[in-house]
């Protein structure tokens, strides 16, 4: 009887650590319409939709104000800025063309430097979470 108990609590942690709600507990959020269904792409989002948005501790209410299917991801912005680049290096390209480059490359270089920062803050909290969890050891990347 002792075993099967022993096996049973294993079994109850591993079910608790595969839980939807152990994943809203590290930073995770559900998305649900009014019927209750999951809503897991930005199609399922037009401006003006209203839905749930489950986090750790509950439900909130929400509404789409803006579709950002147009905001350029990371890769899209380095690949422009890299274009940016080329055509600077250009010595026949105008002076009002180079200043007008140069001020999108800027405020893309700003905005790809601050979505890297984010994501890099999002994995060495999930870094740190897991170490706290499983005793491992982080080191920079970097140096």
């Amino acid at each position: 009887m002792a075993r099967d108990r022993a096996r049973l609590g294993r079994v109850a942690g591993q079910l608790d650590a595969l839980s939807p709600l152990a994943v809203l507990g590290r930073g995770y959020a559900m998305a649900r319409d009014a019927e209750g269904r999951v809503l897991r792409t930005q199609a399922d989002f037009p401006p003006g939709t209203r839905f749930t948005l489950t986090v750790a501790d509950g439900p909130v209410a929400a509404r789409v104000e803006d579709d950002m299917s147009d905001t350029p991801t990371l890769g899209q912005d380095l690949a422009r800025l890299e274009e940016i680049v080329r055509k600077l290096e250009d010595d026949d390209l105008a002076l009002e063309a180079a200043l007008q480059l140069f001020e999108e490359g800027v405020a893309r270089l700003k905005t790809a430097q601050s979505r890297l920062a984010v994501a890099e803050a999002r994995v060495m909290q999930v870094l740190q979470d897991t170490e706290q969890a499983n005793g491992l050891r982080l080191e920079p990347l970097d140096g």
